[in-house]
C-alpha cells in the first residue's frame, strides 16, 4: 500500500470544497505545510488539532518559505485543490466530480517570497 499523508483543512468564510463534496477523513494524527518563514503558534496547532479533532501533540505543521523547494511544491502540489475551488466559485456542482488528476511544473526556486508566489501562481495557473 502506497504512504498516505492525511491533511484536514478548514477553509473560511465561503467554501469548503471536502464539505461540498462530502468527503470525510477520521485520523489520529495530522501532518501539515505551511507556507511561511516562521514557525506557526501553539494557537494555530490547538485550532488545527481543534478542527481534525485530535490532540495538539498529534499535529505535525512543517513550514517552508514559498521561496525554497519544499516550498515551491507544496505549492504546485495542490493543482487540484486550486482547481476545485475555482469550480465552487463558478458554481459548478463539485458532486458530479467522480475522480481528479493533476499536475504542474516545479519551478525554479525564486530569490524572495513575492518573486516565488508569482512562480508558482503560474505554474499552477
Amino acid at each position: 500500500m502506497p504512504d498516505r499523508v492525511h491533511l484536514c483543512l478548514s477553509i473560511p468564510p465561503k467554501y469548503s470544497v471536502a464539505y461540498t463534496i462530502g468527503f470525510r477523513e477520521s485520523e489520529n494524527a495530522i501532518v501539515g505545510v505551511l507556507e511561511t518563514r516562521k514557525p506557526p503558534p501553539h494557537a494555530v496547532v490547538a485550532a488545527v488539532a481543534s478542527e481534525c479533532k485530535v490532540l495538539p501533540s498529534s499535529v505535525t505543521l512543517l513550514a517552508a518559505p514559498t521561496a525554497s523547494l519544499a516550498g515551491g511544491v507544496q505549492v504546485v502540489a495542490r493543482s487540484v485543490e486550486t482547481a476545485l475551488h475555482k469550480l465552487a466559485e463558478l458554481k459548478f456542482d463539485l458532486g458530479r466530480i467522480q475522480s481528479a488528476h493533476g499536475s504542474a511544473p516545479l519551478p525554479p526556486v525564486a530569490r524572495n517570497d513575492l518573486a516565488a508566489i508569482g512562480r508558482t501562481n503560474d505554474a499552477v495557473l
